[in-house]
Protein backbone atom coordinates (compact mmCIF):
# COMPACT_ATOMS: atom_id res chain seq x y z
CA UNK A 1 0.00 0.00 0.00
CA UNK A 2 2.71 2.37 0.69
CA UNK A 3 4.92 1.66 -2.55
CA UNK A 4 1.90 2.46 -4.83
CA UNK A 5 1.25 5.85 -2.93
CA UNK A 6 5.23 6.91 -3.42
CA UNK A 7 5.18 5.61 -6.85
CA UNK A 8 1.35 7.53 -7.21
CA UNK A 9 3.27 10.55 -5.89
CA UNK A 10 6.20 10.44 -7.66
CA UNK A 11 4.47 10.04 -10.94
CA UNK A 12 2.38 13.02 -10.47
CA UNK A 13 5.35 15.23 -9.41
CA UNK A 14 6.38 14.17 -13.02
CA UNK A 15 3.73 15.34 -14.50
CA UNK A 16 3.08 18.61 -12.97
CA UNK A 17 7.21 19.06 -13.47
CA UNK A 18 6.46 18.65 -17.16
CA UNK A 19 3.57 20.92 -17.12
CA UNK A 20 5.31 23.77 -15.47
CA UNK A 21 8.43 23.56 -18.10
CA UNK A 22 6.25 23.17 -21.14
CA UNK A 23 4.07 26.41 -20.48
CA UNK A 24 7.67 27.81 -20.15
CA UNK A 25 8.83 27.22 -23.08
CA UNK A 26 9.47 29.71 -25.77
CA UNK A 27 8.08 32.61 -23.08
CA UNK A 28 10.10 35.89 -22.28
CA UNK A 29 12.00 36.03 -19.22
CA UNK A 30 9.85 37.10 -16.73
CA UNK A 31 13.00 38.47 -14.44
CA UNK A 32 14.21 40.80 -16.82
CA UNK A 33 10.81 41.80 -17.50
CA UNK A 34 10.52 42.70 -13.70
CA UNK A 35 12.36 45.53 -13.56
CA UNK A 36 10.07 47.52 -15.68
CA UNK A 37 7.04 49.47 -15.59
CA UNK A 38 4.19 49.32 -17.92
CA UNK A 39 1.83 51.77 -18.32
CA UNK A 40 -1.57 50.25 -20.17
CA UNK A 41 -3.91 52.28 -21.89
CA UNK A 42 -7.17 51.05 -22.44
CA UNK A 43 -10.71 51.76 -22.36
CA UNK A 44 -13.89 49.56 -20.39
CA UNK A 45 -16.07 48.77 -22.98
CA UNK A 46 -12.50 46.42 -24.28
CA UNK A 47 -12.56 42.59 -22.66
CA UNK A 48 -9.30 41.74 -23.91
CA UNK A 49 -7.63 44.92 -23.04
CA UNK A 50 -8.19 43.34 -19.05
CA UNK A 51 -6.73 39.57 -20.65
CA UNK A 52 -3.90 41.32 -21.74
CA UNK A 53 -3.29 43.12 -18.39
CA UNK A 54 -3.36 39.71 -16.76
CA UNK A 55 -1.23 38.84 -19.40
CA UNK A 56 1.51 41.25 -18.88
CA UNK A 57 1.41 40.94 -15.32
CA UNK A 58 1.87 36.96 -15.37
CA UNK A 59 5.19 37.46 -17.61
CA UNK A 60 6.96 39.74 -14.83
CA UNK A 61 5.89 43.77 -15.71
CA UNK A 62 4.67 45.92 -12.88
CA UNK A 63 1.92 46.91 -14.78
CA UNK A 64 0.25 50.07 -14.03
CA UNK A 65 -3.23 50.27 -15.67
CA UNK A 66 -4.75 53.16 -17.05
CA UNK A 67 -8.46 53.19 -17.84
CA UNK A 68 -8.98 56.14 -20.60
CA UNK A 69 -11.81 57.64 -22.29
CA UNK A 70 -9.80 58.66 -25.31
CA UNK A 71 -7.68 56.22 -26.24
CA UNK A 72 -7.66 57.92 -29.78
CA UNK A 73 -5.73 61.07 -28.46
CA UNK A 74 -2.92 59.01 -26.31
CA UNK A 75 -2.02 57.07 -29.80
CA UNK A 76 -2.13 60.30 -31.95
CA UNK A 77 0.06 62.02 -28.66
CA UNK A 78 2.38 59.08 -29.23
CA UNK A 79 2.18 59.01 -33.13
CA UNK A 80 1.04 55.48 -33.63
CA UNK A 81 -0.05 55.27 -37.43
CA UNK A 82 -3.77 54.29 -37.92
CA UNK A 83 -2.18 51.17 -39.91
CA UNK A 84 -1.20 49.10 -36.31
CA UNK A 85 -3.47 50.59 -34.00
CA UNK A 86 -5.33 47.89 -31.91
CA UNK A 87 -7.38 48.63 -28.88
CA UNK A 88 -4.88 49.14 -25.97
CA UNK A 89 -1.61 50.84 -25.79
CA UNK A 90 1.14 50.26 -23.35
CA UNK A 91 4.54 52.46 -22.74
CA UNK A 92 7.42 51.12 -21.47
CA UNK A 93 10.71 53.08 -20.93
CA UNK A 94 9.73 55.43 -23.48
CA UNK A 95 8.68 52.84 -25.98
CA UNK A 96 4.82 52.58 -26.79
CA UNK A 97 4.01 48.86 -27.46
CA UNK A 98 0.98 48.94 -29.70
CA UNK A 99 -1.96 45.91 -28.80
CA UNK A 100 -1.09 42.19 -28.67
CA UNK A 101 2.54 42.05 -28.32
CA UNK A 102 3.71 39.00 -26.94
CA UNK A 103 6.33 39.08 -24.30
CA UNK A 104 8.99 37.99 -26.10
CA UNK A 105 9.03 40.97 -28.51
CA UNK A 106 8.87 43.58 -25.93
CA UNK A 107 12.00 41.64 -23.98
CA UNK A 108 13.82 41.65 -27.19
CA UNK A 109 12.78 45.61 -27.80
CA UNK A 110 14.03 46.34 -23.96
CA UNK A 111 17.55 44.59 -24.28
CA UNK A 112 18.08 45.69 -28.09
CA UNK A 113 16.63 49.20 -26.92
CA UNK A 114 16.53 50.32 -31.34
CA UNK A 115 16.27 54.00 -32.22
CA UNK A 116 12.99 53.43 -32.69
CA UNK A 117 9.21 55.53 -31.30
CA UNK A 118 7.92 51.88 -30.05
CA UNK A 119 6.29 48.44 -31.79
CA UNK A 120 2.88 47.24 -32.45
CA UNK A 121 0.83 43.92 -33.61
CA UNK A 122 -1.61 45.65 -36.02
CA UNK A 123 -5.13 44.51 -35.42
CA UNK A 124 -6.59 41.91 -33.07
CA UNK A 125 -4.95 39.11 -34.20
CA UNK A 126 -6.55 35.49 -33.22
CA UNK A 127 -4.23 33.66 -30.51
CA UNK A 128 -1.78 36.61 -29.37
CA UNK A 129 -1.86 37.24 -25.89
CA UNK A 130 -5.06 38.51 -24.48
CA UNK A 131 -6.97 37.38 -27.26
CA UNK A 132 -9.17 33.90 -27.63
CA UNK A 133 -8.08 31.03 -30.33
CA UNK A 134 -5.92 29.43 -31.28
CA UNK A 135 -2.44 31.03 -32.15
CA UNK A 136 -1.64 31.85 -35.54
CA UNK A 137 1.39 33.29 -36.91
CA UNK A 138 1.60 37.33 -37.38
CA UNK A 139 4.02 40.18 -36.91
CA UNK A 140 5.31 42.78 -34.66
CA UNK A 141 6.20 45.70 -36.36
CA UNK A 142 8.30 48.32 -35.72
CA UNK A 143 7.74 51.98 -36.02
CA UNK A 144 9.80 55.08 -36.41
CA UNK A 145 8.59 58.56 -36.26
CA UNK A 146 4.62 57.52 -37.44
CA UNK A 147 5.80 55.17 -40.19
CA UNK A 148 5.93 51.74 -40.13
CA UNK A 149 9.94 50.64 -40.60
CA UNK A 150 9.96 46.88 -41.00
CA UNK A 151 9.06 43.84 -39.08
CA UNK A 152 10.74 43.62 -35.56
CA UNK A 153 9.37 40.14 -34.43
CA UNK A 154 7.80 37.47 -36.13
CA UNK A 155 5.35 35.16 -34.26
CA UNK A 156 5.15 31.84 -35.56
Amino acid sequence: MKRSFFVFLFVSILIVAGIVVISNKGSADSSFLNNYKADIFYTESCGCCANFIGYARNQGLKVNPLLTEDIEGKKDSLNIPASVRSCHTTVINGYFIEGHVPAEAIEKLLKEKPAIDGIGAPGMPEGAPGMPGARKPYDVVSVKDGNVIGIFYSVR
